[in-house]
């Protein structure tokens, strides 16, 4: 009973005063309207799926005028989604150069410098997105993201249970998603809790739904998680894995 208690809590906890955040995304007066039109039918192919197509028009938006950071964020993205992790940081950091500093890019930045072991520079991207206090989608990922390298990381330097579990229980109260989930189980395995460790982990598995990216190497992930749960092992990832 404590443990539903407790994942009814975290899971559809809504915080009285949210206020939303969200980056504004404005081209500037200057950009080029070819590149934004190259744009724009690069974000129709991305939200179809159509990531070689999208690939190509940002590349063509970027050629247009490399001064479309917008286009450079949405590269990024697809590179995600390739876990290509050294061209989500190239882009990502083209981003982070402008003078208004996009959550959304610096949360990007920090799962791929987390992907490839790079964890103080993870940190440090995590730390500041978190620093601006947005209660949004750029700041439960980062939370995530944060909660995930202090529950797991194969440095101990860098693990820290109960940080983890802070973090994990603040991204659920926002994002509901597999992940998130999965987050708050290795957290909670972090600090020896292996009930609710194992609990979060079979809540977790019936939330990869079919169309969900990756969604076969997720589901396998989450189940190696649980079988390690259950034997009370806490989870190790691994560099350059993007489902450690």
């Amino acid at each position: 009973m404590r443990f539903l208690r407790l994942v009814v809590t975290t899971l559809f906890l809504t915080a009285a005063s949210r206020t939303l955040c969200a980056n504004i995304f404005q081209f500037p007066s200057s950009a080029n309207h070819n590149a934004i039109m190259l744009h724009n039918d690069g974000t129709v192919e991305l939200r179809k799926g159509n990531l070689e197509q999208a690939l190509h028009f940002f590349d063509a938006a970027i050629q247009t005028d490399p001064s479309l950071w917008l286009a450079y964020y949405n590269r990024a993205k697809i590179f995600e989604r390739q876990h290509k992790w050294e061209l989500v940081i190239r882009d990502t950091t083209v981003v982070l150069r402008e003078p208004q500093w996009l959550t959304d890019a610096g949360a990007l930045r920090g799962v791929a410098n987390q992907e490839l072991g790079r964890y103080r520079a993870a940190l440090a991207d995590f730390d500041k997105v978190i620093s601006f206090h947005r209660q949004d989608t750029a700041t439960a990922r980062t939370l995530n993201g944060r909660a995930w390298l202090r529950a797991t990381c194969p440095d101990a330097a860098f693990r820290n249970g109960p940080l983890a579990l802070e973090d994990a229980k603040r991204a659920a109260a926002i994002l509901k998603t597999a992940s998130v989930i999965d987050t708050l189980a290795a957290a909670f395995a972090e600090v020896g809790d292996f009930d609710s460790a194992i609990g979060c982990e079979r809540l977790a598995l019936p939330e990869i739904k079919p169309s969900t990216i990756d969604g076969p190497r997720l589901r396998l992930s989450l189940q190696k998680h649980l079988s390690s749960f259950t034997q009370h092992r806490p989870w190790r990832s691994t560099p350059n894995n993007p489902f450690p």
